[in-house]
């Protein structure tokens, strides 16, 4: 469906508001496919739509089942009787969901943008750590609810929403690299089987993910920073959430160090009360390595389509630096040491295919944008 009109947007505004309510024209929020609307005569001078679309060029079927709305209406529901900080949901109905705007705040990931890794950053992301691990432990043993309300909107599969992340990034990434003359060992393969069943069996770091935990939904303003979209919510391994904080994700080439900025720190002195289990070094090392190298192996699932980039696409030294990174966040945790080995195998095999990839990593900018 095109973005929402103001008269469908009062039509669903006017129930919960009064008759009184007017809104202006949309305003679409570049490049996602969301839109503000202003408003007057209402509680709030302005709301954020989001929409059921189809046709997205560099997202193909992106939000184009209305089961990823009806997710989110729940989450957001969930979220606010738990009192987790979040859009509070203001009604949905006929593809669109109308929620809370925070006009004032800014996306993390542009303030990097404009201001580099400054003082000012670095506490946006000590924030956006505290935010999750604050969803995290309001949400940890209250699966059941959240499933219970979202089965009475659509069906459920708890299974497949624990997996959803974890399907086919190994077993892709595994055999490119095999095509291309680096396969995996015996060793690494028992041990990403090992990886699998970690995140699978997430035992008390079982939480409420966004799905989507990344710089550019991490919105920084006063009186606090939100964490938006939840389109693909879901009860999985909290330390999921965590991977774009640690390695690349798809909006950057590199990132800071996690422990050195005091992102892990405030993560896991936030949690710690409501999930003791935080505190034990070794388990939240090999979890959060399971988490990075499952994050690292989904990056690479197109590796066709990477590969055959122009050489100097930034792309291709995302994907060389979330496996090396992988292996290093593996590395420090002294943890699924055949997996670490065989990713630097890896990475080394792509160095020589991509020439223009083999540069020092040390020598590039902290947060250096993808594109």
């Amino acid at each position: 469906m095109p973005i929402p009109t103001a008269a469908l947007v009062l039509s669903l505004l006017r129930p919960v508001w009064g008759r009184d309510v007017e809104a202006g024209p949309a305003e679409p929020i570049p490049p996602w496919s969301v839109a503000r609307f202003k408003i007057s005569g209402g509680p709030l001078g302005s709301v954020i739509t989001k929409w059921v679309r189809d046709g997205d060029p560099d997202h193909p079927g992106a939000r184009a089942h209305p089961s990823q709305l009806t997710t989110e209406a729940v989450a957001l529901d969930f979220l606010a009787g738990l009192d987790v900080r979040a859009p509070r949901l203001i009604a949905a109905d006929r593809g669109i969901l109308i929620m809370e705007d925070f006009p004032a705040h800014r996306p993390l990931d542009r303030l990097i943008r404009e201001r580099g890794y400054t003082e000012q950053t670095r506490t946006g992301l000590l924030e956006a750590a505290r935010l999750l691990a604050d969803r995290h432990a309001r949400t940890a043993g209250r699966s059941a609810a959240f499933y219970r309300a979202l089965a009475d909107r659509r069906p459920v599969d708890q299974a497949h929403e624990r997996r959803r992340f974890l399907a086919r990034g190994w077993e892709l990434t595994s055999g490119y690299a095999a095509g291309i003359g680096c396969p995996p060992g015996d060793r690494a393969v028992a041990e990403a089987a090992d990886v699998f069943n970690v995140l699978d069996r997430p035992g008390p770091f079982l939480a409420l993910s966004n799905g989507d935990s990344a710089t550019n939904n991490v919105l920084v303003g006063s009186p606090t920073d939100v964490i938006i979209d939840y389109e693909f919510a879901g009860y999985r391994h909290c330390l999921s959430d965590l991977t774009d904080f640690y390695l690349p994700g798809p909006r950057w080439v590199t990132v800071v160090d996690a422990v050195e900025s005091g992102f892990e720190d405030v993560y896991r002195s936030t949690l710690a009360p409501a999930i003791p289990a935080v505190t034990d070094d070794d388990r939240f090392g090999r979890d959060l390595a399971a988490a990075g190298l499952t994050h690292a192996f989904g990056r690479l699932g197109n590796f066709p389509k990477i590969d055959n980039r122009a050489a100097g696409d930034r792309s291709r030294l995302e994907r060389l630096i979330t496996i090396e990174s992988a292996a290093a966040l593996a590395e420090s945790r002294s943890t699924f040491p055949a997996l670490a080995d065989w990713c630097r195998d890896l990475g080394r095999t792509l160095r020589r295919r991509w020439p223009e990839t083999d540069v020092r990593t040390d020598d590039l900018l902290r947060f250096l944008p993808r594109g």
